[in-house]
């Protein structure tokens, strides 16, 4: 395929990158076999081309360098810490195997990370592993989203954020052959395509924004072979921002309409029906006030619409609705089947009667009436998706049975920084696998949310990652954002256990959990009140969520924020009470009095969640910089002064905390990330 891109990666000037195994290694001063090693155990940042011959590999120094410093940074404790690491959670062992061959590719025998997650599913699922076919589409540095397949089942079009990972455009690769060509070069955000049934255009959308925190975008068109662009109309988002509903766009099969996510007034977002010609828009569904509607798949005859409506917080269901011969709504929107603790996604139609999609992480077939109502009870195809999702799928006979997916490569860590700190010895140290992370009150102990094969649990550890227990038991189902009660007794966190997320406490030493709220829906990201007498929590009041707090028992709440606001923090004199509050690109810190009087803002610009609050002021990491970067920031309250303490490398993740005694902070970060395409073939 001929690339008519600016650049493609395999012609980008030498300098930028390190193209053998003896340039990497001369760069680092080591011999080879040590950076292979590193590579394998330690995370060194080596990529494949695998339309090159044999997968050849490169580096970027940008990246080396990154890694260089956070490794740097790890004391010979660290080491002994992260035998630790490896060797924990027993339960969760099976798991760690795959995530292991998911993140780090297999030298002698050419797999990529990709084909060693699908290796992954075959071990799991032996009496399917003869029939399917792993075959990896991409292994570039960044992320690659959002995939759709051509008619033929030959190409795929998706969209990349390129080598230095600052801007995503569309590109289009023939599955199997590898090579780029890219079709987009506009400084604006390009995402979400979808390939024309006739073969001869691209949709997709455009954030009219740098980046996809833009609530506006625009629809185009672009031939598969490149070319000018063609502006056919513009949907803007109300409720969420674009960043977070990536594939909005389904063709009709006569290619002659376009159904996209969004809104063209101050109504909710549903989908909407656009011409492919230009200029003419209309409503095709209308969910209800603070819901949406993505995800949007045709039937191969055109007369039925599926769905994916956001009905609540972490509370998606599929729906389907009736289309006439001119695509408008002939009957009202129904659910396809009603699961409220199943986290349901990427709906495609296999054939007519016939729907996949993603259920809890596992590839589910489900068939339905002439209405598209489930017809049975859902069959099971492919267990054990880790990070992975359904995008696409290709109808043709020579990709019978063929999966388009997106699989993240994305592992949390938590990381300490003892206090004090100063940017030329800043003593971070690798702890734990994990996200979010409570401390207990003696500091002995941490409260970490990890993700599994069974859904995302708390576990309960020592302070240094050692000794870990499971504390929850989430069968496909999310436990999450521990809080540590003051006496140490009990620890709250939100689920949805029974549907929409609530709130929980549970004795910190194991035993069954007891449900605080039952009359507030959309309940998330507890903190306890200094006395323990009280709990705080984000709760959805009139479609925003507000901060609440609530005795520990449960009874009556009492409503503290009415502008908006989600994680919270009590100050330690208990006079105040420290909150986040979305604003249009990032968060700002506010605090009010206890009774919700007097509010007033502390910090602008910071990120979600990021924050802690110590007896002269707060710990706090602002939005990352041009190149990405960020730091661990601390603000004096009496003085308004702001010192830097620590650079971040590499996205955060959750809250910081600090430890009872202020010796050092907690906070999680993406040690590893990134999105690859991979082609499952042969499904059952």
């Amino acid at each position: 395929m001929p690339d008519q891109s600016p650049q493609t990666i395999s012609d980008r000037p030498p300098q930028e990158r390190l193209g053998s195994w003896k340039e990497i290694a001369s760069y680092l001063g080591r011999e080879v076999r040590t950076v292979q090693r590193w590579e394998k155990t330690d995370g060194l940042p080596v990529h494949r081309l695998h339309h090159s011959k044999r997968g050849s590999v490169y580096a970027l120094p940008l990246e080396l360098d990154r890694w260089w410093e956070s490794r740097r940074d790890m004391s010979s404790d660290d080491e002994s810490a992260e035998v630790g690491v490896s060797d924990k959670r027993v339960e969760l062992s099976n798991f760690s195997r795959v995530s292991f061959w998911l993140r780090w590719a297999i030298p002698a025998i050419c797999l990529t990370l990709i084909a060693g997650l699908i290796a992954g599913w075959q071990l799991r699922n032996s009496s399917h592993s003869r029939e399917m076919r792993v075959l990896a589409v991409t292994n570039f540095p960044g992320d690659e989203e959002t995939p759709s397949p051509s008619r033929d089942g030959q190409q795929a079009a998706f969209s990349w954020n390129g080598l230095d990972g600052r801007n995503y455009d569309i590109y289009v690769t023939k599955i199997g052959e590898g090579g780029i060509k890219r079709l987009t070069t506009a400084p604006e955000w390009d995402f979400s395509p979808a390939w024309s049934p006739v073969g001869d255009q691209i949709a997709f959308l455009r954030s009219n924004s740098a980046t996809l925190s833009g609530t506006d975008a625009d629809i185009l068109l672009v031939s598969p072979n490149g070319g000018p662009e063609r502006k056919i109309g513009r949907v803007k988002s109300i409720g969420v921002a674009l960043a977070w509903k990536k594939r909005q766009i389904a063709w009709t099969p006569d290619a002659k309409w376009l159904i996209v996510s969004g809104t063209d007034s101050d109504n909710p977002e549903g989908l909407l029906l656009v011409s492919a010609a230009g200029g003419t828009m209309r409503r095709l569904t209308l969910p209800a006030k603070g819901q949406f509607d993505l995800e949007p798949t045709v039937s191969p005859d055109g007369r039925l619409l599926v769905f994916r409506r956001e009905v609540s917080y972490t509370v998606p269901e599929l729906y389907v609705v009736p289309l006439g011969s001119d695509f408008g709504p002939t009957g009202p929107e129904r659910p396809v089947q009603t699961h409220p603790q199943v986290h349901v996604a990427s709906p495609q139609w296999e054939g007519v009667q016939s729907l996949l999609y993603v259920a809890d992480g596992i590839l589910t077939r489900l068939s339905t009436d002439a209405m598209g109502i489930a017809a049975g009870v859902p069959r099971q195809l492919v267990t054990n998706m880790p990070n992975c999702g359904l995008i696409a799928i290709s109808y043709e006979p020579n990709r019978h049975g063929a999966v388009l997916c997106t699989c993240e490569r994305d592992e949390g860590f938590v990381w300490k920084l003892e206090l004090p700190a100063s940017l030329q010895s800043a003593g971070l140290k690798r702890v734990t696998t994990g996200q979010a992370v409570a401390i207990s009150p003696d500091g002995k102990q941490i409260a970490v949310e990890l993700s599994g094969p069974d859904g995302t649990n708390i576990w309960i550890e020592y302070s240094d990652g050692s000794s870990p227990r499971k504390l929850t038991r989430a069968e496909h189902a999310l436990a999450d954002s521990p809080a540590w009660s003051p006496d140490g007794d009990w620890i709250a966190f939100d689920a949805n256990f029974e549907g929409r997320p609530s709130i929980y406490v549970t004795p910190a030493g194991g035993g069954s959990p007891r449900r605080l709220t039952n009359m507030l829906p959309d309940c998330s990201i507890p903190s306890w009140s200094r006395d323990g007498k009280s709990i705080y929590f984000a709760a959805k009041i009139a479609d925003k969520f507000e901060v609440v707090r609530m005795p520990t028992e449960g009874g009556e709440f009492t409503q503290i924020t009415h502008g908006g606001g989600t994680a919270s923090s009590e100050s330690v004199d208990g006079r105040y009470i420290y909150y986040n509050r979305r604003i249009q690109e990032s968060w700002s810190l506010r605090r009010s009095n206890l009774d919700g009087g007097q509010d007033e803002e502390v910090i602008p610009n910071m990120q979600d969640r990021a924050f802690a609050v110590s007896d002269s002021g707060i710990y706090f990491i602002p939005m990352p910089g041009a190149d990405g970067r960020s730091s661990i920031c601390f603000l004096n309250i009496a003085s308004r002064e702001v010192t830097s303490i620590t650079s971040i490398q590499k996205p955060q993740r959750r809250p910081i905390v600090l430890a009872p005694d202020g010796s050092f902070l907690l906070f999680s970060q993406l040690d590893h990330w990134g999105r690859d395409l991979a082609l499952l073939e042969g499904v059952p």
